[in-house]
């Protein structure tokens, strides 16, 4: 990329986590609960390698760009995971999904056509957490209304407050946590703290 130096180490490290982002959601189809959270992981971890690796996926000319993979790729394994349910599960089930995962994927669009995150937070990703608790609480993939709705429930209050916190100001706090325990660690071995430019 332009303007953009990066290591090897730097290089094969995206590639990998890339990688692994598109081959991990296959699994959901051989054990679509360990497939799913595993896919979670992954996202939940990718930024913070990239940070620890020092590629700065917040500034210039990389910023905006690791929203826009990130986000792609999270839709991407959404997507299998749909196709699990739609393939699998009873109609009820599927319609539920259904409506869930087109609703995510119009904040997803609105997102990638204007960057602004709060789309997010309006359309939040109720269908992921939807799904996981479909796949705990039923076993036979046939899902009763009340038992879909107690499900839809669930998904909505572990949710909401998470997009919230992720999709907002709010998302500093968490981030200044972790770079205080890192900062910690530095100055323990005698290293310069380390900068970080807060979203």
């Amino acid at each position: 990329m332009k303007g953009l130096n990066l290591s090897f180490i730097q290089k094969s490290s995206i590639f990998l986590l890339i990688l692994a982002r598109i081959i991990v959601p296959f699994s959901i189809f051989y054990n679509p609960l360990l497939g799913i959270l595993l896919c979670i992981f992954l996202d939940t971890i990718d930024y913070g390698v990239l940070f620890f690796l020092n590629i700065p996926v917040d500034r210039k000319p990389l910023e905006g760009v690791y929203q826009r993979v990130d986000k792609t790729l999270d839709m991407y394994h959404q997507s299998m995971l749909f196709i699990f349910i739609a393939t699998h599960f009873n109609e009820e089930a599927v319609f539920v999904a259904t409506v869930l995962y087109l609703y995510r994927f119009t904040g997803y669009t609105l997102f990638l056509t204007t960057m602004k995150r709060y789309y997010f937070i309006i359309f939040e990703n109720i269908f992921e957490n939807f799904g996981i608790v479909l796949l705990i609480l039923v076993s036979s993939y046939e899902a009763s209304w009340t038992l879909l709705s107690v499900t839809l429930m669930v998904a909505v209050i572990t949710k909401l407050p998470q997009e919230v916190i992720v999709h907002s100001a709010l998302n500093r706090y968490p981030i200044m946590l972790v770079m205080f325990v890192y900062n910690a660690i530095r100055s323990r071995f005698g290293l310069a703290p380390k900068e970080h430019k807060l979203p």
